[in-house]
């Protein structure tokens, strides 16, 4: 429930009591009057005569409704410009108290998002300690290769060496992800991009925003 919103309507209601009683009473009238108009005998001259008298009596209540009415959007407008700083006022503040109730949810997504981050950057670490392992290996075996370049091994459309092809085939950069580990991609997940990755301009922002949530 909005605070002060109850109390509000309350006062407010209170100048147009009068006025909505009147309005009220008027249409109940009307609507009794309406029911007595005799619709099956109108033919006849005592029916008219009855009918007439009764409309006669509706059209003055109409007539008054009408006034009543107008009296109540006159007294909107005269309070209208207070009425409406008063609501406004009440559901800024309203909106103020709200908004701070949602962080420690926000900073779980921060932190989750971080958690995830982190673990990506573990498999990026154990990628690069793979292919360090496979570019040690093939330093190692080269005494064992070929030196001539090989017309079946192509490389940048030229024929090239065992050594050269082997270090080209396990040497990819890790820069987009890890070249020999499965890893969950942003895209599997159907996330456009931020997930993984976060400037340091970002990073401030977010570190920033971490504290701000965490107070």
């Amino acid at each position: 429930m909005i605070k002060g919103a109850k109390e509000y309507i309350a006062a407010a209601q209170k100048k147009f009591e009068g006025i909505q009683a009147d309005i009220a009473e008027l249409e109940k009238n009307i609507a009794g009057l309406e029911s007595k108009i005799d619709t099956e005998n109108e033919f006849k001259i005592d029916t008219i005569k009855k009918n007439k008298a009764i409309q006669s009596e509706i059209n003055m209540y109409k007539s008054a409704l009408d006034k009543a009415c107008k009296k109540r959007d006159e007294i909107r407008r005269e309070n209208g410009k207070t009425a409406y700083r008063e609501v406004t006022a009440i559901i800024n503040e309203f909106k103020r108290e709200q908004r701070p109730t949602a962080n420690k949810k926000n900073l779980a997504i921060i932190q989750k998002v971080e958690e995830i981050r982190q673990l990506r950057a573990e498999i990026q670490e154990q990628d690069r300690t793979i292919q360090k392992e496979i570019s040690d290996f093939i330093d190692q075996a080269q005494q064992f290769l070929d030196p001539e370049p090989k017309p079946e091994l192509i490389l940048y459309g030229q024929p090239t060496k065992q050594y050269d092809h082997l270090h080209h085939s396990n040497n990819f950069s890790s820069l987009t992800g890890p070249t020999f580990l499965n890893e969950v991609t942003e895209y599997s997940l159907g996330i456009k991009g931020g997930l993984y990755e976060v400037t340091p301009s970002v990073q401030s922002k977010l570190d920033e925003l971490k504290e701000n949530l965490a107070k």
